[in-house]
Formats: C-alpha cells, structure tokens, sequence
C-alpha cells in the first residue's frame, strides 16, 4: 500500500511549472523583447510618412505587443 507523499512526490516533478516560472533567461527575453519594441516605436514615432494620427496608431499598436 502506498503512502499519500509517494503519489504527491511522483506528480509534483512530472508539472515542471516552477521551472518555466522562474526561469531568468526568459525573463532577460522579455525584457529585451520589450527594450526592442519601445526603441522600434519611438524609431516609428518620428517618421514622417503618413499623418500623425497614423503614426500614433503604428506607435500604440507596436506598444501592445510588449509582454
């Protein structure tokens, strides 16, 4: 007869959740991902091809893709 912690113990490895939570190069990804989008979207802000209502949508929409 199994104890109750033997069926925790082989569940809880299986999960892997704390792993990706707290993984610091993900963490580094993100960040960069999000410096990356910030600097394209002042880069964008300055254009001046389209008006500037236009240039305001491209510049809010590339901020949304932050996570």
């Amino acid at each position: 007869m199994k104890d109750y912690d033997d069926d925790i113990q082989e569940y809880v490895p299986a999960s892997g959740w704390r792993k990706r939570q707290y993984d610091p190069d993900a963490i580094y990804e993100r960040d960069m991902r999000n410096r990356t989008l910030e600097e394209v979207a002042k880069a964008v802000y300055e254009f001046k091809a389209f008006e500037k209502d236009t240039m305001d949508s491209f510049v809010a929409y590339i901020r949304s893709m932050k996570r």
